[in-house]
């Protein structure tokens, strides 16, 4: 985790294994780990802001720079951006069966992901 590229108040996360290697988001919610990149429009997708957890105060959720309504998660062994199922969260339906499950996969522990995180991520050369 690095001060974000585009707002130094927030955060990047950038690639031990492949420094120079930022993940980033992409229009469709992907997440993936690309090269860095000279452009406004990278920095900002490569950017997060830390909140208190969606669901636990005491864990951390990351909101995309770009996009404050979407929030980074993990859901069946990848990593997305999109918008919560949390009620209160405007923007996404709720669903009862899997909302317990869907908020545990918008928050962290600590201030920074696991190394495990990054291994959700597909690096793009």
């Amino acid at each position: 985790m690095v001060p974000g590229l585009a707002d130094p108040y927030m955060v990047s996360f950038e690639s031990v294994n492949f420094p120079g290697y930022y993940m980033r988001h992409t229009s469709d919610g992907r997440v993936e780990l690309q090269s860095y990149r000279e452009s406004f429009q990278f920095k900002s997708d490569a950017t997060f802001r830390r909140v208190p957890g969606l669901v636990n105060p005491g864990m951390t959720s990351f909101a995309a720079h770009n996009r404050s309504d979407m929030f980074l998660r993990h859901d069946k062994f990848l990593l997305r951006v999109e918008k919560t199922a949390r009620p209160g969260i405007p923007g996404r339906r709720h669903l009862p069966d899997h909302a317990e499950i869907d908020r545990k996969n918008d928050f962290f522990q600590g201030e920074a992901p696991s190394p495990y995180f990054f291994n959700l991520i597909r690096k793009i050369s």
